[in-house]
């Protein structure tokens, strides 16, 4: 947990669980959202709908142990590689101390009034090295 600069905490919520009380499996990928949304807040230093310009292109997830209603998770999220276009992502989601699911993605920066993808912006070479992470 340490090596992450964003923790993101969120609380579970009685609706996120699935029939077994146990987080539903969906609501592990929002709060990694929640996580990338914190990282890419602090790199451009806002965070509006207008400031999200790019789309998850790549989304995996391994699922170690069960969440369950209450519980206040934290979602460590860093930055692994900046590409030309793209930047990957290494996010762990914790609660009660211990790891409870593990994710990389591949977020691509995208010009949605031309439908193309774009360079990653300047602020983001700039200020994303502080946010670097070695995946496990």
């Amino acid at each position: 947990m340490e090596r992450f600069k964003i923790l993101t905490k969120i609380k579970v919520r009685f609706g996120d669980l699935d029939a077994l009380q146990h987080l539903n499996a969906p609501k592990y990928f929002s709060y990694l959202e929640e996580g990338r949304l914190e990282l890419f807040g602090k790199i451009k230093g806002k965070c509006s709908l207008e400031d999200i310009d790019f789309i998850v292109a790549r989304l995996e997830g391994d699922f170690i142990f069960p969440v369950h209603f209450g519980e206040e998770v934290l979602v460590g999220t860093g930055i692994t590689k900046i590409g030309n276009t793209s930047v990957s992502l290494y996010q762990e989601i914790f609660s009660e101390g211990r790891i409870c699911f593990k994710s990389k993605s591949v977020v691509v920066f995208y010009d949605f009034e031309k439908n193309t993808k774009k360079s990653v912006p300047e602020i983001v070479f700039r200020n994303a090295h502080s946010y670097i992470v070695k995946e496990d």
